[in-house]
């Protein structure tokens, strides 16, 4: 070869290398963005979610005549000893009964072992002070239903403060929230065993106490219910949709770890976070991670994962049934890690889209149900797979 044509060949080889080097630092910008918006999206979504649950105050005294109208299945499942749970959100029905037994039998249906419900403290305490014997008296109905109907063992999230609290000092949120959970075990400890402390406990969302006083909060917590309930199961969860999620858990876990049971995961991926290739590569290098500093009596679950279906054909129901089969596959790797370490719990969320009619917004389309109809979708099947896979 010449010498100026071997000059031209390099200088194409340059061309071509600096031209894929531009693609591919313009694709990881625009993935890098897309996961910026994603997350600033999520932020406002939720923060509005949340704004509109804490103005909610309904008058439960109607709705708890309801639950003595309603009439038991005429058959009774045996519970299914399954460690899965499923979410219901029962205030997207504002508290019908007649709904909410409805989902809890979808719940059964589904082979499910586990129901994750809230108990909100503005509900018991909606002026932060005083117990509203109507919101006591709906949720001890909706717990004994689920039990007793449905064989289904409830975990229940103990958090959303009254806006009251909300505003408070830290030092008066500790002594309030002690009320909150006095008050639950008082009332509920009959009744449920298994508690989620707070809710993503790394999320400014969610988060009502500054980080420096969180660990003194939980630990407090655990004290004051397992003073009540000798054998009880307590649990955090952590989102692992935000950056740094491990080391925030391993900091966690070295604050409480006495005082806890279970760290859950909660994780959302191609909803609120995006990754190229496998989405749940880093959440399993993750647990890997934590698997290795976590103490030996603590045991890690999935507490929250699930599938928006808000946009048609591109997040659409049969995306929903993708994603159940690759957490099936995803969770059977994992408990075949580490000695074949199975997780507490497997919790799907949820049972139903909180309104199936409101175009794109992610929050509103998770269900395995359609808001109005109680359609099952498409993914409903591959959420039994998992509930019948995971004993």
């Amino acid at each position: 070869m010449d010498l100026p044509a071997q000059h031209e060949g390099e200088s194409k080889i340059r061309r071509r290398t600096r031209r894929g080097f531009i693609i591919a630092t313009l694709a990881a910008i625009i993935g890098w963005w897309t996961r910026a918006i994603q997350f600033i999206l999520f932020l406002a979504i939720a923060g509005i979610d949340r704004r509109l649950i804490n103005i909610d105050a309904p008058d439960l005294g109607p709705s708890v005549r309801e639950w003595a109208e309603l009439s038991p299945p005429a058959t009774v499942p045996p519970p299914t000893g399954s460690r899965c749970g499923i979410t219901y959100h029962h205030w997207y029905h504002n508290f019908s009964p007649k709904a909410a037994n409805r989902c809890l039998a979808e719940i059964a249906g589904l082979g499910a072992g586990y129901l994750r419900a809230d108990i909100r403290w503005m509900d018991l305490l909606p002026d932060g002070t005083h117990l509203d014997a109507n919101a006591r008296d709906w949720y001890r109905n909706y717990l004994q239903v689920a039990q007793q109907w449905y064989g289904l063992t409830p975990i229940v999230v103990l958090s959303n403060p009254p806006k009251t609290i909300a505003n408070l000092p830290d030092d008066l949120k500790i002594s309030a929230w002690e009320t909150y959970i006095d008050l639950a075990i008082d009332n509920f400890g009959d009744l449920c065993r298994s508690y989620q402390l707070m809710n993503e406990i790394n999320s400014p969302v969610f988060r009502f106490i500054s980080p420096e006083r969180l660990g003194s909060a939980i630990t407090t917590a655990a004290s004051r219910i397992r003073a009540s309930l000798s054998h009880c199961e307590l649990m955090i969860n952590v989102m692992a949709d935000y950056p740094g999620w491990v080391e925030d858990t391993q900091k966690y876990i070295a604050q409480f770890a006495s005082a806890i049971d279970i760290v859950g995961i909660d994780f959302y991926p191609d909803t609120w976070s995006v990754s190229l290739g496998n989405p749940w590569k880093r959440v399993e290098l993750g647990i890997a991670r934590l698997r290795t500093t976590t103490p030996a009596k603590m045991r890690l679950a999935i507490l929250e994962t699930g599938y928006s279906t808000n946009i048609p054909l591109v997040r659409s129901e049969r995306q929903q049934v993708e994603f159940y089969r690759h957490l099936r596959n995803t969770v059977q790797m994992l408990e075949n890690q580490h000695g074949g370490t199975k997780l507490a719990h497997i919790a799907l969320y949820e049972i139903i889209d909180q309104n199936s009619n409101i175009p794109l917004d992610p929050e509103t389309h998770f269900g395995l149900l359609k808001s109005e109809s109680f359609r099952r979708k498409e993914g409903y099947a591959e959420a039994q797979h998992i509930c019948e896979l995971f004993h």
